[in-house]
């Protein structure tokens, strides 16, 4: 049955016979019946359109059925596709909506579908997330209905923490570069540091991040100079946040210096570490001998502790001479032991030092000798 209304759909509509076409829209199943009602529309509108009541009540979303969605709203009838879409579940609805999104640029009427459907929805609009078919449609009666909600959560006014997240990345992702402004502003006015978090994940959206297009090399710029702006005011949570968009954007030198305000509380003229390396030698003739180095570290907060975790041993092996092993014709193994964020003060730190002097003391009993090797303030 399906090859034959197919085989009457082509057949009828290179002659154009409008009466044959109108009788396939009665044949056809729901799924195919908008391919056929768009081949009634290329022939004879007029009949089309009388006939776009009775096969909206059939028709059902999928790629035929939005694509008549599409013609409709050409011809006029966005308000017929509105009352159809209403009708079906949140699921087809949201995947006809953001197919249509997509067809801005091709079809005019469809931006002002979409601004007659903010008119007419009012808050449903943004409840229902029509705006979830707005990031490919850049024009700018779109932009500026887009712009306006997102500057209406300035100063945390948020009711739905969900609707917020996916409206920043709709809006960061149709202006790209010329989003960061109003991101900014709205960053700025946050003191919740979900919300802030938020706001900074919206500044990869802006970039473009993770799209097969590739990064939008404006939007970029201006995201890390807009973070960068934003870091010192920006909550534990959020300066995390920064670190991974940061990241995203290849800028990894801006993401290791993001570390500087993580302990704003705790910098004086840097962060204060400390660490302790445990020198165990097996010497040739069998007797094992410790040694422990130990040292307070200033770091100028370019830098995360796991990455000053990572880098002690080529940092500082060849620094301190650590390697007893080679004194003694045998061979050595190194522990280090670091914190996993800097020290309020140094007095807190001379005392972490005291507690790893005390665990060596309590170990070098069976050793053949130990030995303390405390280094002077390492700068990183």
């Amino acid at each position: 049955m399906l090859s034959l209304v197919l085989s009457l759909l082509s057949a009828t509509a290179s002659a154009c016979d409008a009466p044959a076409l109108k009788k396939t829209l009665d044949e056809t199943s729901p799924a195919r019946i908008g391919a056929a009602w768009v081949a009634l529309a290329d022939c004879d509108q007029k009949t089309a359109l009388a006939q776009l009541p009775a096969t909206l009540a059939k028709m059902i979303p999928g790629d035929e059925g939005n694509a008549a969605a599409e013609r409709a709203i050409a011809l006029g009838q966005g308000a017929q596709i509105q009352a159809w879409l209403a009708k079906q579940d949140s699921g087809a609805k949201s995947a006809t909506v953001s197919w249509l999104g997509a067809r801005c640029e091709a079809t005019e009427q469809v931006s002002t579908f979409f601004l007659d459907a903010h008119k007419s929805l009012g808050d449903a609009f943004w409840k229902d997330r029509w705006y979830r078919g707005l990031a490919d449609c850049r024009t700018p009666a779109i932009q500026e209905v887009l712009g306006a909600q997102v500057s209406s959560f300035t100063g945390g006014r948020i009711t739905d923490k969900t609707q917020l997240l996916s409206l920043l990345e709709v809006y960061a992702r149709n202006l790209r570069a010329a989003s960061i402004p109003t991101l900014t502003a709205l960053g700025r006015s946050m003191t919740d540091a979900e919300l802030q978090s938020y706001v900074i994940n919206a500044f990869a959206d802006a970039a473009n991040v993770g799209s097969t297009s590739g990064v939008d090399a404006a939007g970029s710029a201006a995201a890390v100079a807009a973070i960068n702006e934003l870091a010192p005011t920006l909550s534990d949570r959020a300066l995390l946040q920064a670190r991974t968009t940061l990241l995203s954007l290849e800028d990894d030198a801006a993401a290791d210096r993001l570390a500087r305000y993580r302990w704003d509380d705790r910098w004086s003229d840097g962060y204060t570490y400390a660490v302790a390396a445990v020198d165990v030698a097996t010497c040739s003739n069998g007797k094992l001998q410790g040694t422990l180095h130990t040292a307070r570290i200033k770091e100028q907060g370019a830098a995360w502790p796991e990455q000053i975790e990572a880098a002690l041993r080529d940092r500082l092996v060849p620094a301190w001479s650590i390697d007893s092993g080679s004194k003694c014709k045998g061979t050595s193994e190194v522990t280090f032991t670091f914190p996993t964020e800097p020290f309020a003060d140094a007095a807190a730190a001379d005392a972490w030092i005291a507690e790893q002097v005390k665990a060596f003391d309590a170990s070098a009993g069976s050793w053949s000798k130990a030995t303390k090797a405390p280094h002077p303030d390492y700068a990183w």
